[in-house]
């Protein structure tokens, strides 16, 4: 077997894949934060106000380590997916006719599919910034602060430099 660092440039690394060098761990990981991200808001969003949605996005970018444009995108995906499949769920209920009176109230020429894409849009604006924030809020080395807490009493030259 080779280890992962002699196919680091192939072998997606970070804390999530627990050091296994599995190619495709990367994406499957983000689709794992998008389905969670559209799963947990949708329960959130039955019971809790439409912002609740990027308090959910925020959470599963925490949970879920990824780097921050990786999570930006699981979130704007994920809540851009929730927000245009439920719109158009609704659209289909009523026979499009909320949904063109919106349509022809805003700038968008009475178009339905314009409105669920501005729909999914917004969503997913709010999703990926509230996902940027949380991965940007979790250090990307969770045992990083230890570290430099730990080695407060060990003087100067010690720390960092270990053979």
């Amino acid at each position: 077997f080779r280890s992962c660092r002699q196919e680091r440039s192939s072998c997606p690394m970070d804390i999530a894949t627990r050091g296994t060098c599995r190619k495709g761990a990367g994406t499957m990981i983000t689709l794992l934060a998008i389905v969670a991200t559209a799963a947990l808001s949708y329960l959130s969003g039955l019971v809790l106000p439409w912002w609740s949605i990027a308090v959910c996005s925020f959470l599963i970018a925490v949970i879920i380590q990824q780097n921050a444009l990786k999570s930006i995108l699981s979130g704007f995906f994920g809540i851009a997916l929730l927000w245009s499949v439920l719109a158009l769920w609704m659209d289909i209920q009523n026979q499009s006719i909320l949904s063109q009176r919106i349509a022809n109230l805003l700038p968008l020429g009475g178009s339905t599919w314009l409105l669920i894409l501005c729909t999914a849009l917004v969503g997913g604006l709010v999703g990926g910034v509230s996902a940027g924030a949380g991965a940007r809020l979790r250090p990307e080395d969770p045992f990083s602060m230890r570290r430099e807490h730990d080695a407060w009493w060990r003087g100067p030259g010690l720390v960092g430099n270990h053979p």
